[in-house]
């Protein structure tokens, strides 16, 4: 997981070093800024507990759907500005999927050119 895309409220996994019967997941509630490898991060899990963890600790949670984007990673936007609209494709910036915009239209790329009955 990226330390910058580590900040409060986002969901997350944990993988206990010590052992994995502590692992699981859960939502972020403090962090540090900006985050760095050595950083503590306190986690409230799913059960209830709450622990401290490192970064390198942490990865990106697919248990839950982002609310943002469905689970997608972008969005479709229109933009408007001088009386004309167009669309855009972003990334989604509430779970951070993909690097940047570019990379959301990448992916949105790839994903048609992999459906041609849908072109």
């Amino acid at each position: 997981m990226k330390l910058h895309s580590i900040r409060p409220g986002k969901r997350v996994c944990w993988t206990d070093p010590d052992n994995e019967t502590g692992s699981g997941s859960g939502i972020i509630m403090k962090a540090q800024e900006p985050v760095q490898p050595d950083s503590v991060i306190t986690l409230k899990m799913d059960h209830g507990s709450c622990v401290e963890a490192l970064p390198q600790e942490l990865s990106q949670s697919n248990n839950h759907a982002c609310n943002s984007c469905g689970g997608k990673g972008w969005l479709f936007s229109i933009i408007k500005s001088d009386g004309s609209s167009r669309n855009q494709i972003e990334r989604c910036d509430a779970c951070e999927l993909y690097e940047s915009d570019q990379a959301a239209v990448e992916a949105v790329v790839k994903s048609a050119q992999s459906q041609p009955q849908l072109l």
